[in-house]
């Protein structure tokens, strides 16, 4: 059970995941780094953040998993060594009908190579096929509206000029369902992440601090700038490398050492052992990665409510410096109007959500933050 959105936009390709995994074993964790328990399935198994399913697989390629974990992991190892022949639906067609029975139980792959996008499923493994530009693929369990609400963001992203902005949108979207609806139960949640392909690179989704919000009175404020570190203001810090997807979480420990707490996406041979691989990327990516997470110098800030359907992403690459964020030594303030019309909003008649994406880049569709 998961949540995979797949889709092409202006000669690229896009893949977004959850984190959620199932599992017999009991859950590892209390709560997701969003703060969502562990669900326990009828069967007696549970959901828990655990999982990364979007494997690299080369300087432009891609593949999110969907389904049952072992055998899909198994295809992709398979896989790896033939993604750059020049057709891809025949390489997948091929490894199918190749390996069609010992695949197992179901699964289905996404896989993005440059601007190509391709639904491989066991279940028909001579049948693979090209997604259309046309099209939002939502792969996994989640119910229908849900699978609405990603294609939904999807089409707003598609406004944007930059991959980047379209990326986060996407992702900050499913991250605020997950702040509003507790996901587990339909076998999704977690942290939501992502990446794009073109013709020369895979890129994955921008440093990204997503500030848990609950709703206030206008009447409760006192006018000065409110901190990150303040009580009811949680926050998660999202940063991925190499498909590594690494978090700090205020709601589950705010000391946690976050380069440590990683999901990896693991497609080492048998005869490698996890050490070696966890070794080479901490001794690439641990120093930088810690860094970020201490001083939270990330590209996108995601204000996301908890109780209504609102978000606002700031671009911090391209806002004036201090124009609506100041740096207090390891603290960040916020311009009250900010977090104060953020706070205050309630739906009315006619609006029942509210996006704002604030940017000074030239040509974004942005809008100002609340009065």
């Amino acid at each position: 059970m998961t949540m995979i959105v797949g889709w092409l936009h202006a000669e690229r390709a896009f893949l977004v995941s959850d984190t959620a995994q199932t599992q017999r074993w009991e859950p590892r964790w209390g709560t997701s780094s969003f703060g969502e328990a562990p669900h326990e399935t009828s069967d007696g198994r549970f959901v828990e953040e655990g999982a990364a399913k979007i494997f690299g697989l080369g300087s432009a390629t891609a593949a999110a998993l969907c389904g049952a974990s072992t055998p899909g992991i198994e295809f992709v190892r398979e896989l790896r060594p033939y993604i750059a022949l020049p057709n891809l639906v025949e390489t997948l067609v091929a490894l199918g009908e190749r390996l069609e029975t010992e695949l197992g139980p179901p699964f289905e792959l996404l896989v993005v190579r440059k601007r190509e996008l391709v639904l491989f499923k066991s279940s028909e493994p001579s049948r693979p096929h090209r997604i259309d530009p046309e099209q939002v693929i939502v792969l996994g369990s989640a119910p229908e509206i849900l699978k609405d609400v990603a294609k939904w963001a999807v089409l707003r992203g598609a406004q944007f000029e930059s991959p980047e902005d379209q990326l986060v949108l996407v992702v900050s979207t499913l991250q605020l369902l997950g702040a509003l609806t507790y996901l587990p139960h339909f076998g999704i949640g977690g942290a939501f992440y992502g990446c794009f392909a073109d013709d020369d690179a895979l890129e994955w989704l921008r440093d990204t601090l997503f500030l848990i919000v609950p709703p206030v009175a206008a009447s409760d404020y006192s006018g000065r700038p409110p901190y990150l570190k303040e009580v009811g203001i949680e926050h998660v810090l999202i940063a991925v490398r190499d498909g590594w997807v690494c978090r700090t979480s205020s709601v589950v420990d705010a000391t946690k050492d976050a380069a440590i707490w990683v999901l990896v996406p693991d497609l080492a041979p048998e005869q490698e052992s996890s050490s070696v691989v966890e070794g080479g990327w901490r001794a690439e990516w641990s120093r930088e990665v810690q860094t970020i997470m201490s001083e939270k110098r990330v590209r996108y800030l995601v204000l996301l409510s908890n109780a209504y359907a609102q978000l606002t992403v700031l671009d911090l690459l391209h806002l004036v410096p201090g124009k609506f964020i100041a740096r207090r030594g390891d603290n960040l303030a916020f311009h009250p109007d900010l977090i104060k019309g953020f706070q205050s909003w309630r739906p009315s008649a006619g609006e029942g959500a509210r996006l704002h994406f604030i940017s000074d880049r030239v040509g974004s569709p942005t809008q100002p933050p609340p009065p």
